[in-house]
């Protein structure tokens, strides 16, 4: 419901959040440089508090992000024939802040759906994509990498190869999806590319 209420930049950042449990300081720091050639793998390694970028919150977070092929066709459609810079970033260049996305974008969604403003922020999404991979049995191994998560025992440690296994991580991803019906969300709202073609010639 709020992802087919969003538009433009503001539908892509919510669905990256929802199909990767990215968190939001994660996600509004990357750069078109941080996804590999497909989209399907992201490679997250740093965040952003405020105006300030920083390293992410844990030494786990510096990590990568397999995702389904449906949302990579979306950020690849997004980024265009962009070549640099932020992924979702101002017109003066510089990265969105978190506070101006909420009143923007999820803020406004809410109040519209009359939905409790108490649990719905950004980390909602993240809770989302933790359930989803729980409810469809994904490898802890797996679940832990992609969220960032630190290891929780000697076993684990000895698992740490199998992220390795790039091809086997991104079936995993392809098998499990997103959760939600991306398919109705199409790519609606999104700017059009003669449109941005001519607002950089202004």
């Amino acid at each position: 419901m709020i992802l087919m209420r969003s538009k433009g930049r503001y539908k892509v950042l919510l669905a990256l959040l929802a199909g990767t449990g990215l968190r939001i300081g994660e996600a509004l720091a990357l750069t078109v440089n941080d996804f590999t050639d497909d989209f399907t793998t992201i490679k997250v390694s740093q965040s952003i508090y405020g105006r300030t970028i920083q390293t992410p919150k844990t030494p786990n977070a510096i990590c990568e992000i397999d995702i389904p092929s449906s949302l990579a066709a979306l950020i690849r459609t997004y980024v265009d024939e962009r070549r640099s810079g932020y992924l979702f970033e101002s017109r003066a260049g510089r990265p969105l802040i978190q506070r101006n996305v909420l009143r923007d974008a999820l803020g406004k969604v809410r109040r519209d759906l009359n939905l409790d403003q108490h649990g719905k922020g950004f980390h909602a999404f993240r809770r989302f994509r933790t359930t989803h991979l729980r409810k469809n049995r994904v490898p802890w191994d797996l679940e832990k990498f992609w969220l960032g998560h630190a290891n929780r025992d000697v076993t684990d440690k000895y698992s740490e190869r199998l992220k390795d296994d790039v091809e086997w991580r991104k079936s995993v991803a392809e098998q499990t999806g997103l959760g939600f019906d991306f398919g109705l969300l199409g790519l609606l709202g999104l700017p059009n590319p003669q449109e941005k073609q001519n607002e950089k010639a202004a």
